[in-house]
Formats: structure tokens, C-alpha cells, sequence
């Protein structure tokens, strides 16, 4: 059944996503990191701004994300962040904070969220 729906999917999908998913395949991304980019594709986000291999696909989704929501990815756009800190810090910027007092890989996304908080209901 699993196969079948692959198939299906497959036989769904534009020509120019099969392309892009066939050219990704041979530059090793992983399936979850081609979903995350065929996504933006489907978004019409600059999916080039997180076509790298060097993000785990949860921070992908993160970046196209912010992407989607027309905010500056930049601040965030590092393999340093976790996909759970670009979330903290995503959501963030998209609440007009200053994110200055978050931006250190080193904090836990705990802390984070909990500095985020602050921030937010001042």
C-alpha cells in the first residue's frame, strides 16, 4: 500500500518537480530535506536560501517558515540553531521582538522560550 502511494505522489507531481527532486536526489539530500524544499517550491519561497544540505530538515521547515510568513531569515539562518531554537526565534521576529538577548546557539531552547515569553509580554 505504502508503494502504491508513493507512486501515486510521484505520478502527482509537476515535471519540474520531478526534476528538481531527481537533481536533489543526486546530491544526496535526504528525502525529508527534498520534501522541505519542493514545499517552498509549492510556497513560490526562495528555497535556495535553505538548499543546503547542512540543515536537518526540521530547521529547514523553520526557514521556509519564516520565508512564508515574509520575514528576514537571516538572524536565524545558521546549522548552529537547532530546529527548535529557529522556531523560538522565528516566532520571535514574526512578534516584532528584539532577538538580540536570543541569538546564541548556546541557550536551550527552554530558556529560549522562556526569554521569548518575557520579551513578548512586555
Amino acid at each position: 500500500i505504502e508503494k502504491a502511494i508513493k507512486k501515486a505522489k510521484y505520478a502527482a507531481m509537476s515535471d519540474d518537480d520531478k526534476a528538481l527532486q531527481a537533481e536533489l536526489l543526486s546530491e544526496d539530500f535526504r528525502k525529508e530535506q527534498i520534501e522541505e524544499i519542493l514545499k517552498g517550491r509549492k510556497h513560490k519561497v526562495d528555497f535556495g536560501q535553505y538548499r543546503d544540505k547542512s540543515f536537518h530538515h526540521s530547521q529547514m521547515e523553520q526557514l521556509r517558515l519564516g520565508l512564508e510568513h515574509g520575514i528576514d531569515i537571516t538572524p536565524y539562518k545558521n546549522v548552529a540553531y537547532s530546529g527548535s531554537q529557529m522556531f523560538e526565534l522565528r516566532i520571535a521576529i514574526e512578534n516584532k521582538v528584539d532577538i538580540s538577548s536570543l541569538l546564541d546557539p548556546k541557550l536551550s531552547v527552554d530558556k529560549m522560550r522562556t526569554m521569548r515569553f518575557k520579551l513578548m509580554n512586555k
